[in-house]
């Protein structure tokens, strides 16, 4: 690894931890508007909260723009699975939510993914310039990929007029966030990489109209994006919508550093199957962190919780677990509006089954037909017509009936 690489990794490092930290910080400004009543909420963006988490977000994004051009694509794309483990570490801190050992496990091997990417990239850093740049947009392959991603975009926003459920909103949700994220990083990274040319490399022509172009096709394909993927947030939880949405992000970021970058043109067969093993480690890991846990204690173990440290996982119940799969179901914003209808339903005065038509007063539990086993005394053994049985052994009839009515 060189030097330019190392210091585009770590700034980067810390700018997708700020940026996972501050979309952390706007759910729970949504979380906090979910429990307002439907005619009271005002728009998400209004929020102390989610101005608090914006300017985090925005910040971190900032950092990792300004070094884009010193890490290649590919391992760019993993790189930001960053952002995802954070969120899932820090999920129970800040929203309550809860991570198991299978999400835990998972983590790990997104961890041992990423390092695998970074160790086997080439990771040379190359002057971008304009020639590049207009050469890679004419490519046919980069327009054939653009032209169905707009369509898939244009049908997308189309659906927002259908009824969905959370889940599936949400993930409607996360495809446009997805596709509106890979132009914005191939607009980030082209940008930066005129930045870095036309200042750090103090190039003849200085810094061109396509990075102005691109700086302003970045900031709009960023607002939107933010704006999806709170919309994505606000159908589901975070623990859910992230690794999607990164897993997608991964995907189409790593096809165009291929096809728009040519970063694999010069690998040789083996360091291509390297790479692409452990693109596919990574992949492998984010896409079993979506997944609900399977049916074993062990993986379905709490490791993480507002109650609970990482290194007390005994202790979570799971009662526990049930309860949070019961959270899950029940969604969120999208399906705000039925489950209050429900719960109006709910709140309506209802008769007491156990009163009488007369006023009686109510009585529950347990009765017997014919007045209970303890009010009349004829409660004891009866033969399988309903008769009552002779009682047996020392004891009177009288003692065996309220010996009987007595292990009732």
């Amino acid at each position: 690894m060189n030097w330019p690489m190392f210091i585009g990794l770590l700034v980067t490092f810390i700018g997708l931890a700020m940026t996972a930290i501050g979309l952390m910080v706007q759910k729970y400004a949504l979380n906090k508007r979910l429990k307002q009543k439907e005619e009271d909420r005002g728009s998400y963006f209004l929020e102390k909260w989610w101005m608090v988490g914006m300017t985090v977000f925005c910040l971190g994004n900032l950092l990792f723009w300004s070094v884009l051009a010193l890490v290649p694509q590919v391992v760019l794309a993993c790189w930001q699975c960053w952002a995802m483990i954070i969120t899932i570490l820090l999920a129970p801190l800040i929203l309550g939510e809860m991570v198991t050992m299978f999400k835990l496990l998972n983590v790990l091997v997104i961890v041992a993914g990423v390092v695998w990417v970074v160790m086997a990239s080439p990771g040379e850093y190359e002057e971008y310039s304009s020639k590049k740049f207009w050469a890679a947009v004419h490519d046919v392959t980069f327009i054939c990929i653009s032209s169905g991603m707009l369509a898939l975009f244009l049908l997308l926003l189309a659906s927002q007029w259908w009824t969905l459920s959370d889940r599936k909103a949400a993930m409607r949700f996360v495809l446009i966030a997805a596709i509106i994220n890979w132009y914005s990083v191939l607009a980030a990274r082209c940008s930066s990489g005129f930045l870095l040319s036309g200042v750090l490399h103090q190039n003849e022509l200085g810094i061109g109209f396509e990075f102005w172009l691109l700086l302003g096709l970045m900031l709009t394909f960023a607002a939107l994006n933010v704006h999806f993927l709170n919309k994505a947030l606000e159908c589901d939880k975070a623990i859910f919508v992230v690794p999607v949405y990164e897993a997608l992000a991964i995907s189409g970021q790593i096809l165009f550093g291929i096809v728009f970058f040519r970063e694999f043109d010069g690998l040789s067969t083996f360091e291509t199957l390297n790479i692409s093993f452990g693109v596919a480690v990574v992949m492998g890991g984010v896409l079993l962190s979506a997944k609900q846990e399977p049916d074993t204690p062990f993986l379905k173990q709490i490791v993480i919780s507002e109650e609970l440290c990482a290194c007390c996982f005994c202790c979570a119940s799971m009662e526990d677990i049930d309860s949070a799969s019961q959270d899950d179901a029940e969604g969120g914003l999208c399906s705000a509006r039925n489950r209050t209808a429900s719960k109006d339903a709910a709140d309506q005065p209802t008769r007491d089954p156990g009163a009488s038509a007369e006023g009686e007063p109510a009585v529950r539990g347990y009765q017997r037909k014919n007045g209970g086993p303890r009010g009349r005394g004829d409660g004891g053994p009866r033969d399988p017509r309903g008769a009552r049985s002779s009682a047996s052994g020392p004891r009177g009839d009288h003692e065996g009936s309220e010996g009987s009515a007595a292990t009732i």
